[in-house]
């Protein structure tokens, strides 16, 4: 997967709300539930990946409470809506030059308002939050 650039609404592996395989209409993409039961996610060597988009997916991820990125090097940024998710429990950010600058603590980072909510981030092997502390 190291030349992966993008990952988007393709990859996501979607169902409709009501249990049932998604089409390739527009109107269904926009009532989909991408990875509907997903609690742990982790990216690793993807040395080519720059953004990470989802399109016009309604709901992604809703239970998702660990993210881990380790060596995505030119990855940009976080999906800001997944940050913001209220399950998400744990960030882990590892090898991943630009997102340690946006999201490092103490008002350095440029974004990180959009992740200090959540309870446990580790920053490069450093804990930056842990447990809410």
């Amino acid at each position: 997967m190291k030349n992966v650039k993008e990952v988007g609404q393709e990859f996501m592996g979607a169902e409709t709300e009501k249990g049932q395989a998604s089409s390739s209409s527009s109107s269904s993409v926009n009532n989909n539930i991408a990875f509907p039961s997903l609690k742990h996610l982790k990216f690793q060597s993807m040395d080519d990946w720059q953004e990470w988009n989802y399109g016009h997916l309604l709901t992604t991820m809703p239970l998702l409470c660990s993210l881990k990125i380790n060596s995505c090097l030119k990855l940009k940024s976080l999906p800001r809506h997944l940050l913001q998710k209220t399950t998400l429990q744990v960030l882990d950010i590892f090898d991943c030059p630009i997102l340690t600058e946006r999201y490092s603590r103490n008002g350095t980072g440029e974004d990180w308002h959009y992740i200090s909510h959540i309870p446990t981030i580790t920053i490069d092997g450093e804990d930056v939050k842990r447990d809410g502390n």
